[in-house]
């Protein structure tokens, strides 16, 4: 899901609807997930203040939660696959 695919992500032409939707509603999710704890918060702040310090080229999130993140990628995974199969059911709002 971390992997980069340059503007591809973004494709308006050469993809499927269903594809495109896709990606939109995991990187929503990832950021929800994210947002759900100080770690998480403090992570995708710490994507967010590189990408401000060299807005026109993208930066290597997966390099930065790995390093921001506790216990890295490994552990963001173990929590993303436990709240696809165990969703929390509670409104939150950002």
């Amino acid at each position: 899901m971390l992997a980069r695919e340059d503007l591809a992500f973004y494709a308006a032409e050469g993809d499927s609807t269903p594809v495109r939707e896709q990606r939109y509603l995991r990187a929503y999710a990832l950021v929800a997930l994210l947002m759900r704890s100080g770690e998480g918060r403090r992570a995708l702040a710490a994507v967010l203040h590189a990408q401000q310090a060299d807005p026109c080229r993208p930066v290597v999130v997966e390099a930065i939660l790995q390093r921001e993140y506790p216990g890295g990628l490994q552990a963001l995974a173990a929590a993303w696959s436990l709240s696809m199969r165990v969703p929390e059911v509670d409104v939150r709002a950002y």
